[in-house]
C-alpha cells in the first residue's frame, strides 16, 4: 500500500488486501487512512486485527476519511471480536469510518462491529455501523465494551446476544469509560432463557449520569422504555426531530426534515422512502352512437352513407367519364350476450374519397383529388375556319351532398365543374363545317 505509516505520510488503504495487511504492522504511532470505499463481499472471513494481550492490542491511528468498509464478515470463536480485537490506550484511535452491512458473530465474550473492546484513553469517534452482530455476553453495535472514550457515533445494526446486550457499547471502567452524543436506531435481542435478560438502549455496565451523556435510543425499534441510566428513549417520531438531541454539535451532526441525525463526515444520506397514497384518475371522453339494446340479444348499430356519385359521358368522337364517391361511413357498438362485464367495441371510419376523370382521345388523362375541393376542367377543341360561327353548349349540374353522424361528422361538398371552350384555327381546312357539341356533367 502507499505511504510510510507516519502521521505526515500515512499508509493509504485502497483494496481488501490492503485492509487485511493492516494486521502486519500494528505497533504504536502507526497511521492508516482509507483512500476509498472498500467492498469486502468477495474476501471471505476477516479475522479481527490484533489480540487482547498488551503486545498485540491495536495501537494505531485509523482514519476512514469519511469512506466506508462494506460487507465485511467476521466470524470468531474466542473473546474480543470486531474489526479490531482490542483498541489500546496508547495512541489507539478509530475515527471517521462507517461499516455498512457488516456481519459479525462470535461464540465468546465481547463482540462489536468496530471493536471487541477498548481500554484506557483510546478513542472511537465519528463512526457508523449497520448490519448484524451476534455474540454471547457483552455485545454492542459499536463495541462489546468500552474502557475509553466513545463519542459521536450511531448504529442501526441488529444486535443480539446471550445476555448483556447494548445498542452502542457496555461501559467497563469507573475511571476512564465515557460515552457521549451517540444514538442507537436498530434492534436488540437477548436469547438467554435461564437468567434475567440485561438489554440496554445505549449502554449498560458501570453507568452514571456523567459517564453516559446525551445519548439516545429508539424505543419503537428496541421495544424498550425510557431509562436515563442507560440512555434516553425517544419515539421514532422524536428521533427525527433535531430538538430531541440535546448536546449534538451541529458542526459534527446534520439534521434533515423527515430523517434521523447523520454525521456530516459521511455526507447527506438519502431520506428513507415512505409509504404514500396517491389517487389516480383516468377517463375517456364519451364516444356515442345510436344503440338499440335488446335483453339477451347482441345489438349492433350501424350508420353509413351510401355512395355519392356523379357521371358525365360524351360518346361523340371521344369518351369522358367523371366519377366521385364516398364509400361506407360506419360506426358500430356491440354488446355481448348475457355478460355481467360487457366489452364494447366502437369503430368508425371513412373509406377513400376520390374522383377521377378519364378522356380517351389520342391520350389518356386521369385526375385524382382528395377531400380538398374537387374541381375538374374539361377542354373541348373544335376545328373551324376563320369567319365561320362556332356552336358549343356545356351544361353543369351541381350535386351538393351533406353527411352527418353523431359525434363523428363528415361533410362533403360538391364543387362546380367548369368547362372551358377554346377556339383552334385550322388553316388547312378550306371548308366550313359547324360542329355542335353538347356535354352534360352530373
Amino acid at each position: 500500500m502507499l505511504g510510510t505509516g507516519t502521521q505526515a505520510n500515512p499508509y493509504i488503504i485502497q483494496t481488501p488486501t490492503d485492509l487485511n495487511n493492516v494486521r502486519n504492522k500494528i505497533i504504536a504511532f502507526t497511521y492508516y487512512e482509507l483512500g476509498n470505499d472498500i467492498d469486502m463481499s468477495n474476501f471471505g472471513n476477516f479475522a479481527p486485527i490484533g489480540g487482547s494481550t498488551t503486545a498485540t492490542r491495536f495501537k494505531c491511528n485509523f482514519d476512514g476519511k469519511g469512506y466506508a468498509i462494506k460487507n465485511i464478515k467476521i466470524v470468531n470463536t474466542v473473546n474480543y471480536t470486531g474489526f479490531v480485537a482490542l483498541l489500546d490506550t496508547t495512541n489507539g484511535v478509530i475515527k471517521n469510518v462507517s461499516f455498512i452491512d457488516a456481519d459479525v458473530s462470535s461464540t465468546a465474550y465481547y463482540t462489536g462491529i468496530v471493536a471487541g473492546g477498548t481500554t484506557g484513553t483510546c478513542l472511537i469517534s465519528n463512526c457508523f455501523t449497520s448490519g448484524n452482530v451476534n455474540g454471547q455476553f457483552h455485545t454492542g453495535g459499536i463495541a462489546g465494551f468500552t474502557g475509553g472514550v466513545l463519542e459521536n457515533c450511531f448504529s442501526t445494526a441488529n444486535v443480539s446476544g446471550l445476555n448483556q446486550v447494548s445498542g452502542i457499547a457496555r461501559l467497563d471502567s469507573l475511571s476512564s469509560a465515557r460515552l457521549f452524543t451517540c444514538y442507537f436506531n436498530g434492534t436488540l435481542t437477548v436469547t438467554d432463557t435461564v437468567n434475567p435478560p440485561n438489554v440496554y438502549g445505549v449502554g449498560g455496565g458501570t453507568v452514571t449520569s456523567t459517564r453516559l451523556v446525551n445519548s439516545y435510543y429508539n424505543m419503537d425499534t428496541t421495544g424498550l422504555t425510557t431509562s436515563n441510566d442507560n440512555g434516553i428513549g425517544l419515539t421514532d417520531l422524536q428521533m427525527k426531530e433535531q430538538s430531541s438531541f440535546v448536546g449534538f454539535d451541529d458542526t459534527v451532526w446534520g439534521f434533515q426534515e423527515g430523517g434521523y441525525p447523520y454525521l456530516k463526515v459521511f455526507g447527506i444520506p438519502p431520506i428513507p422512502s415512505q409509504k404514500t397514497t396517491v389517487n389516480l384518475n383516468s377517463h375517456l371522453n364519451i364516444i356515442s352512437s345510436m344503440l338499440e339494446r335488446s335483453k339477451r340479444k347482441v345489438s349492433i348499430c350501424l350508420s353509413h352513407s351510401l355512395n355519392v356519385s356523379s357521371e358525365a359521358t360524351r360518346t361523340l368522337q371521344l369518351m369522358k367519364n367523371v366519377t366521385s364517391h364516398i364509400d361506407l361511413v360506419v360506426s358500430n357498438v356491440t354488446t355481448l350476450q348475457n355478460a355481467n362485464i360487457k366489452d364494447y367495441e366502437v369503430s368508425s371510419y371513412i373509406e377513400g374519397i376520390g374522383s377521377n376523370a378519364s378522356r380517351v382521345i389520342r391520350t389518356i388523362r386521369t385526375v385524382n383529388t382528395d377531400i380538398q375541393p374537387i374541381q375538374i376542367i374539361t377542354d373541348i377543341q373544335i376545328p373551324n375556319k376563320i369567319g365561320q360561327p362556332i356552336f358549343a353548349t356545356a351544361f353543369v349540374i351541381e350535386n351538393p351532398t351533406n353527411i352527418e353522424m353523431i359525434e363523428n361528422q363528415s361533410i362533403v361538398d360538391m364543387m362546380e365543374n367548369h368547362s372551358n371552350i377554346k377556339t383552334v384555327t385550322n388553316l388547312s381546312d378550306t371548308h366550313t363545317k359547324e360542329n355542335r357539341t353538347e356535354m352534360t356533367v352530373i
